[in-house]
């Protein structure tokens, strides 16, 4: 599975389109399975290609989103961020 960034998205509107994973709260999978090109999670470039597995299972998923539901509201910053908000 593949998805190419595009100019605007973000990693909560990429996740929850339905031809990737049709869940918003499930971004930190996205996140964790593309952390060779993405060091923050509020900072993705277009043309970036974020790839992920077909199956995950509850446990994975569980864990995805409530770590979606912790992570602080989003504060608009320029370089990534040296410590991350909670550990993905």
């Amino acid at each position: 599975n593949s998805y190419i960034v595009q100019k605007g998205d973000t990693l909560w509107d990429i996740s929850g389109d339905s031809t990737v994973m049709g869940e918003k709260f499930r971004w930190p999978l996205l996140f964790k399975a593309n952390r060779d090109q993405i060091i923050d999670p509020d900072l993705i470039e277009p043309a970036q290609d974020l790839t992920w597995k077909d199956q995950y299972n509850t446990q994975e998923i569980g864990d995805a989103v409530s770590k979606a539901q912790e992570t602080p509201p989003y504060v608009p910053h320029n370089k990534p961020r040296k410590q991350l908000p909670l550990k993905y």
